[in-house]
């Protein structure tokens, strides 16, 4: 297992202070054909990284706080758990953050849960070579 500071080596020593709850966190690599319920509550590279756009965001008030996989939705027979939930002044956020492949079953369930709950506002997130980019 690594910490954030061991994975993004070059931040700064003010962030890391900043950022206790990221600093101390640790990243497991999931074990192949681990099932998701096995890795909750552990953040990967990608979502550790996104966690510090939220730190920052949360810094300079555009967001009141966040939590990771802070609230799951069940209808019918599926359940989903977005990676963040944002809370902002008017509202809540269901985030999810996805690395370079997208599986078809994870849109499916990011629709889903976005039409079952329109009270909610849904955002995907993919970190590309290229960067970050909003898929939906």
């Amino acid at each position: 297992m690594r910490t954030l500071s061991e994975i993004f080596p070059n931040a700064s020593q003010s962030t890391l202070e900043a950022n206790p709850q990221l600093s101390t966190s640790r990243i497991k690599k999931t074990q192949p054909g681990a099932t998701s319920a096995r890795r909750r509550g552990n953040m990967n590279k990608t979502e550790a990284e996104f966690a510090m756009f939220l730190e920052d965001m949360k810094r300079n008030g555009e967001i009141l706080r966040y939590e990771y996989e802070g609230i799951t939705l069940r209808w019918a027979d599926m359940r989903y758990t977005p990676d963040f939930l944002i809370f902002i002044p008017i509202g809540l956020k269901l985030i999810e953050v996805k690395g370079g492949h997208i599986w078809d079953r994870d849109i499916v369930r990011f629709k889903g849960a976005r039409a079952y709950w329109p009270e909610f506002a849904f955002e995907m997130h993919q970190k590309t070579k290229d960067g970050w980019k909003r898929k939906f």
